[in-house]
């Protein structure tokens, strides 16, 4: 089911997704460990905003920061879940998807976050092939999942799934917005997209959502405004071009964020807070 516009409208809904690249690398030890500044960065940048957003975490990078995700929780933004060693969703399987949220939870619970109620598939690995997911998530007492990229896209997608967020059973899908660009659809509002496409382009893409009512869907990772880390090629990523977009204009995205939300007027929330909204909307009807 598909849900109607919300005439309220204006609402970006900002999301870090908190890993370090670096992890998934042979000898990553070598490189030095930087997604943690980068993640107080981003908690400086929407403290100075006054904005609450959500955090989609990797068990590994909480095992590693216990501090840093309890700095997350004490400034009121929200953690939700992003796998235990972002490892696909399609390559565990339906008992080992299950116990890989387990041990996420756990891995979060023990920074100090009692109700992690969202969740982000790494490498937005939801797929027609993975529906069976969903029916994990709300066995494990997820509320939402923002884990489909609705557009073919060079490692996963589902461009049948449609760019509507909708309710599946009890369980919420917020996939990321997409713009289509000759029949290529393009996540302008997050990642390295983000960093590539102009910004007039952002801008009168996100200002047309938002008139339509709808909430503009981005995600960031901490290297996404790491202009000083060391360059390596991206696990998964041969192509030396796609890897070359994966260091483009990061020293942008923080004073391209405060435009955007400046010059469409938009509000950030957390995605919990989202989806609440529309939980209650669908009983007001």
């Amino acid at each position: 089911m598909a849900h109607k516009p919300l005439p309220s409208g204006g609402c970006y809904l900002f999301s870090v997704d908190v890993e370090d690249v670096q992890d998934r690398l042979p000898s990553g030890d070598r490189f030095g460990k930087r997604a943690g500044l980068m993640l107080s960065k981003y908690l400086e940048f929407l403290d100075r905003q006054k904005m609450k957003a959500t955090f989609f975490v990797v068990g590994s990078f909480a095992r590693s920061n216990p501090s840093l995700v309890g700095e997350i929780i004490a400034e009121g933004h929200e953690v939700a879940a992003h796998g235990h060693d972002h490892v696909s969703v399609d390559s565990l399987g339906r008992e080992g998807f299950k116990q890989d949220l387990q041990e996420n939870l756990d891995d979060l619970r023990r920074c100090g976050a009692e109700a992690v109620l969202g969740y982000r598939a790494p490498f937005f690995s939801f797929s027609k092939a993975t529906q069976w997911a969903y029916e994990v998530l709300e066995e494990c007492g997820f509320q939402y999942s923002s884990s489909v990229l609705p557009a073919r896209n060079p490692q996963y997608g589902w461009p049948e799934f449609g760019t509507d967020i909708r309710r599946l059973n009890n369980l919420w899908e917020l996939p990321v917005s997409v713009a289509s660009f000759r029949g290529l659809g393009v996540p302008y509002a997050g990642g390295a997209y983000f960093r590539v496409v102009p910004f007039w382009l952002i801008l009168y893409l996100c200002r047309r959502s938002l008139r339509r009512g709808y909430a503009v869907r981005g995600y960031f990772h901490p290297y996404d405004i790491d202009a000083k880390e060391e360059r390596f090629n991206f696990p998964g990523i041969d192509s030396r071009f796609f890897n070359y977009l994966l260091y483009y204009g990061r020293d942008t995205v923080l004073n391209k964020l405060a435009m955007l939300f400046e010059k469409t007027n938009c509000y950030v929330v957390p995605y919990i807070d989202y989806v609440r909204r529309l939980v209650h909307d669908e009983k007001a009807d």
